[in-house]
């Protein structure tokens, strides 16, 4: 990544308009013609262009403008290889910029501006900021007033920073990113200007496997959290009591958006990127070079598996990897702050890669096992041996995972089965449960009995609750609150448990109702069966 960067402010008045582009020479002529038209001092303004350095239609384009002088306001570019972050485009063309502004405005090659005298709405904005941090936005969504996707950043802003855009992101997000870090520093603005688009709105052919890229930016906002610290910091230096009210609004406002993130959901992402993929490929085109090349690296992870025949970067996959090494690093972290569902988060995010590194279901695994959730633990580790079969590591892990599954089941001389159906009515299923339990409890050899409960079709806190509501209502009828007899929940368990188990079983109690699936799928039809009148007729039978 970029390093941070602090740059002398030698213009403060002067702003640079700073964008990248691709194959689309075609907008550009329109786009300078409508800064032309409608900037107030063009001498006071400049364009920054970042260009692939194999795109040589666009350089021509630009060179053409460049020799033929037809603007008041100078044209440069950055003719330079292609980055897998859009923001890296942004932050190479600030620490390219020799204009050293006060002001930086990223906008798209598709913007036209549309307001007259828009540069000094834009000075006489920061000019209401004495301390000029300042993220001044243009919003061209009446649906979201708050949100700006182009805008002007003060050169103070991006000292502090020591950059203008984060350097994670292939596509979107980096405006999101500063909007959200501004609103927390309340350093905020709208712009009374408008920006118009030339053809469609919201094409990015870099645009990949949104689901990742949206849990990887909800991910990320102690970050965002962070940079509005620091920005904070620097505006009410001195000033403690002032800090901290404008630091509580800063928690404040990160919560409400996160419970906006919450709401969004796989499906809406999914349409989501299917509609831009599909607008972006149309567009391919009409533009005069390749937009992308074509997809050929493989993938592993099936869940994430892109055509063949998609066209786009393989610089996608470096952007992917470094954020998966920074979710990774900010796990391992929480890990040794014992910050265990916190870090599962991270490495659940990592799941939607288009290519999952090894070591992160191990990870998972250690992390859930901390949390007490073994079935899930244990299939973690299932995962990682599907890529590493040789692992040592995750093999030991797996077996003491899976003897502490055993253990929780708390197997004893005795043990026997039942498989209530829990699709019945739960007063019916309570009964026969009830039966079972009020037999044992009875047994003469009740202190040398597990009474397993099999649970596949229910989740395990329903089924504890409904247990603990069994105890209650026996203890209730019977007087009797304590037992000798011990119940353990099945939960979720693998083919290896379940074949301990079966070594282990004396027999399984036949109810009116049971879960015939869940018999037939862990192979029980071969155990020795008891019935409930045998239980009851005979307490001293030999199990």
């Amino acid at each position: 990544m970029t390093a941070k960067i602090i740059k002398p402010i030698d213009n403060p008045r002067h702003i640079s308009i700073l964008f990248p582009t691709r194959g689309r020479s075609h907008y550009l002529q329109t786009l300078f013609d409508s800064i032309a038209k409608t900037t107030a001092v063009q001498s006071l303004v400049d364009v920054w262009i970042f260009v692939d350095d194999d795109d040589f239609a666009t350089q021509r384009t630009l060179d053409e403008h460049i020799a033929a002088d037809n603007y008041d306001f100078k044209i440069h570019y950055v003719f330079a290889p292609r980055t897998y972050a859009q923001g890296q485009m942004f932050n190479i063309l600030r620490e390219r910029c020799t204009t050293n502004p006060g002001i930086y405005m990223f906008i798209g090659d598709k913007i036209l501006f549309a307001t007259p005298d828009w540069d000094v709405v834009v000075r006489e904005t920061f000019d209401r900021y004495p301390d000029r941090v300042l993220f001044a936005y243009v919003n061209s969504d009446p649906n979201n007033p708050n949100m700006g996707f182009y805008g002007c950043v003060s050169a103070e802003w991006t000292n502090i920073t020591g950059r203008l855009h984060t350097e994670f992101f292939p596509f979107w997000y980096d405006d999101t990113w500063i909007n959200e870090v501004a609103i927390m520093a309340q350093s905020h603005a709208k712009l009374d200007i408008q920006l118009v688009f030339q053809g469609s709105l919201g094409i990015n052919k870099r645009l990949r496997n949104l689901r990742f890229w949206f849990r990887f930016y909800r991910n990320t906002a102690e970050e965002r959290m962070q940079e509005a610290g620091a920005i904070l910091a620097t505006i009410f230096a001195g000033n403690t009591k002032a800090l901290t009210e404008t630091q509580d609004f800063a928690i404040a406002s990160n919560e409400a958006q996160m419970r906006v993130w919450d709401t969004v959901t796989d499906e809406y992402l999914c349409s989501l990127e299917q509609k831009v993929q599909q607008a972006s490929l149309n567009e391919i085109a009409v533009t005069q070079i390749p937009a992308q090349q074509e997809f050929q690296s493989e993938t592993v992870n099936p869940a994430t598996a892109i055509p063949k025949s998609t066209p786009f970067s393989d610089l996608y996959f470096v952007a992917e990897r470094q954020a998966i090494a920074h979710l990774k690093q900010k796990a391992e972290r929480f890990i040794e702050q014992n910050r265990f569902s916190e870090a599962v988060a991270l490495l659940d995010n990592i799941l939607f890669a288009s290519q999952v590194p090894a070591g992160i279901h191990n990870l998972r695994a250690q992390c859930l096992r901390e949390m007490g959730d073994l079935w899930e633990a244990e299939q973690a580790i299932l995962k990682e041996l599907e890529q590493t079969p040789q692992d040592r590591e995750s093999q030991e892990l797996l077996d003491r995972i899976q003897q502490e599954r055993l253990q929780a089941l708390k197997l004893r001389d005795i043990n026997l089965l039942i498989f209530p159906d829990w699709q019945q009515e739960e007063e019916a299923r309570s009964q026969d449960v009830i039966q079972v339990i009020s037999a044992l409890v009875r047994h003469p050899q009740s202190d040398r009995i597990t009474l397993l409960i099999e649970t596949t079709g229910i989740e395990q806190e329903d089924a504890e609750q409904f247990i603990l509501g069994v105890m209650m209502l026996l203890a209730l009828q019977e007087g009797q609150e304590d037992t000798d007899l011990e119940i353990s929940l099945t939960g979720n368990l693998s083919p290896t448990i379940w074949e301990v188990i079966l070594g282990r079983v004396a027999g399984r109690i036949v109810l009116p109702q049971e879960n015939r699936a869940a018999i037939k799928a862990v192979a029980m039809e071969a155990i020795k069966t008891v019935s409930l009148d045998q239980l009851f007729l005979n307490h001293t039978l030999n199990l």
